[in-house]
């Protein structure tokens, strides 16, 4: 597991983080694929989601 401290910007009228290519890299996540935000006991959870196969 990679820790990094990021700064938190103001994006719009919204608040971002970007993910350093590293991390991305670790996670397994990719531009545009969608991910599930979960604030929880002061903490932030960003957990991809995986898009189901086609049957």
């Amino acid at each position: 597991m990679k820790d990094v401290i990021l700064d938190i910007k103001q994006w719009g009228n919204n608040l971002g983080v970007r993910l350093p290519a590293a991390i991305a890299r670790e996670a397994h996540v990719h531009v545009d694929q969608r991910v599930k935000l979960t604030a929880s006991n002061g903490q932030i959870i960003i957990t991809p989601v995986r898009d189901e196969p086609l049957t």
